[in-house]
């Protein structure tokens, strides 16, 4: 094989540019990126961004650091007409398919999309302004120009069958993991409860029920405190200004917007509890991000999370008296220890889908 490569795979990267932000889809785009640019490079395959809409690149994405160091981004961006396979990873419901599928007719381009869940269909309360609407058009449009289809989970699997549509393009289930490399806990030496929970702050998530559940801890004379990290998301006015509010802000309570990744393992490694009192999710990366950083892990007893029933993971009903009970028993009961890489790993959703592009681009259709 030559040591240049042959095969150009684009990733419509056109949506993430224009973002400075990080929430789990940015996060799993970016680490996509870095494993598969090294694992696909050796077989002659090359990934670079693709922009499927005409106009001016924006870079907003630079003012990230995180962004800034993703390889694929770092390059110039492709026209559709230049590569000989598509590859849909972020969600980007103003994406030109009718260009990519015009494209694809004049030459055989195979088309892998990731879908990370179908939550704005199924239960579209949690997002305001008609998202159901723009969603379920950008996903169909997705289904219907791939000929692959990823899904991070069985339950997301499940929600996108359950939606009766035509799903033409082959099926794979390839689940995500952590950013972090796995570590044993350093529980804070003086024994307290010191909770953890890392998600964009929003309706769905649970927080209010985190809080309810810190509030009644605190009366119960438990030595607790609780850190939130998140940016604010969908629907989340009333949590965030219930927490501006919060008597312990600043205190037993923390609130960071927007830490790096280096913050935030500086702070897990200060905590001993990592909580998900989330109503629904299609993957849910924090689960397998907390249990890397030593975490005992209090989630949501919802189909997502019971795919990955592992030592160190509790589950619990979703009030705030359940949650509460749930994590003063985490609190009493040792940590187990983990095998190492028993936890899986963002590099293990890079390396398989990796591995998935490089059969699909190679088995004869592209010319």
């Amino acid at each position: 094989m030559s040591d240049v490569p042959t095969i150009v795979v684009g990733s419509e990267t056109q949506n993430l540019e224009g973002l400075s932000y990080v929430t789990g889809v940015q996060r799993v785009v970016r680490e996509a990126h870095v494993t598969m640019t090294d694992a696909l490079a050796p077989r002659g395959i090359r990934l670079a961004p693709v922009h499927s809409l005409e106009g001016p690149r924006l870079r907003t994405h630079l003012r990230n650091p995180y962004f800034a160091s993703d390889p694929v981004l770092s390059q110039d961006p492709v026209a559709p007409e230049q590569v000989d396979a598509f590859l849909f990873l972020d969600l980007h419901p103003n994406a030109n398919f009718r260009r990519v599928h015009a494209v694809r007719q004049s030459r055989p381009r195979p088309a892998i999309g990731l879908v990370h869940d179908v939550m704005p269909i199924l239960s579209p309360q949690w997002w305001p302004d008609d998202p159901q609407r723009v969603f379920r058009i950008y996903i169909q449009q997705l289904l219907r120009v791939c000929d692959h289809v990823v899904v991070t989970s069985q339950k997301s699997r499940d929600d996108l069958l359950s939606l009766g549509w035509s799903v033409p393009g082959e099926l794979h289930v390839i689940r995500l993991g952590s950013t972090f490399a796995q570590r044993p806990p350093e529980p804070p030496p003086d024994g307290r409860m010191s909770l953890l929970y890392v998600s964009t702050v929003e309706a769905r998530k649970g927080h209010d029920v985190l809080l309810d559940a810190f509030d009644l801890l605190r009366r119960s004379g438990a030595d607790v405190d609780v850190t939130i990290v998140g940016r604010e998301g969908w629907l989340s006015t009333d949590i965030a200004d219930r927490l501006r509010a919060h008597p312990d802000l600043g205190g037993r309570l923390r609130w960071l917007v927007s830490p790096d990744d280096l913050t935030v393992r500086t702070v897990a490694r200060q905590c001993s509890i990592g909580v998900f009192p989330s109503a629904d999710e299609g993957f849910g990366l924090f689960l397998e991000e907390g249990l890397t950083h030593g975490l005992k892990m209090v989630v949501s007893d919802i189909p997502a999370f019971r795919e990955r029933a592992m030592p160190n993971v509790s589950f619990t009903e979703r009030t705030p008296q359940a949650l509460a009970d749930a994590i003063a028993t985490a609190h009493a009961t040792p940590w187990e220890p983990l095998a190492p890489g028993q936890v899986r790993s963002m590099r293990d959703f890079g390396r398989d889908l990796a591995d998935l592009v490089a059969r699909v681009v190679t088995d004869g259709r592209v010319g």
